[in-house]
């Protein structure tokens, strides 16, 4: 369900074995598609794909091959929208679920383009960290996910979609009350 950013270059990144080939394809629903490659140079990879207009039901598969093995990742309800990033402590952790009109906003915003990614909450990188890291995704709205998202950065959101005719926005929240923004 990730959001990439529209009118900009589209970064794909990852990992793999020094000299591995990846080839990173973005597939539009009306059948378009784009290509990008990249090679594995001290154990990451990037491929840069062209900036793209706002789009929806986009799919990104990454392919490479590494020690004579093909390893094909594909990404599905992908969207080219807003990205925007929800940062700071309290005030912006505040859950929807909790503030004036959010139980209502839960009940009635189905269709509301919006987005969300948090950002695991740990003080260390350590194996807790990227397990939390490996087990986060991007979430579509419902009432049970969104009720625990930045009551502030979901406002902004759909207030943001609305004005840019159902762009889809998404929000990065990266946010812990407590801790220095």
């Amino acid at each position: 369900h990730m959001v990439l950013q529209r009118e900009k270059n589209i970064h794909i990144f990852g990992e793999g074995k020094d000299d591995t080939e990846v080839e990173v394809t973005l597939i539009h629903k009306n059948g378009n598609s784009m290509k990008a490659k990249s090679k594995a140079m001290d154990g990451k990879w990037l491929a840069i794909l062209p900036p793209q207009k706002a789009a929806a039901d986009v799919e990104v598969v990454v392919k490479g091959v590494e020690d004579n093995k093909i390893i094909k990742k594909t990404f599905t309800d992908v969207v080219i929208g807003e990205v925007w990033l929800a940062g700071g402590q309290s005030n912006m952790e505040f859950e929807l679920q909790n503030c004036t009109g959010g139980k209502e906003a839960l009940k009635n915003d189905e269709n509301c383009n919006v987005r969300f990614y948090y950002t695991p909450q740990s003080a260390y990188k350590n194996k807790a960290f990227y397990e939390a890291e490996e087990a986060s995704s991007w979430q579509t709205f419902d009432e049970e996910q969104a009720k625990k998202w930045s009551a502030v950065g979901y406002f902004f959101a759909k207030k943001l979609s609305q004005d840019l005719d159902g762009v889809t926005v998404g929000v990065i929240g990266c946010n812990w009350g407590g801790t220095s923004a």
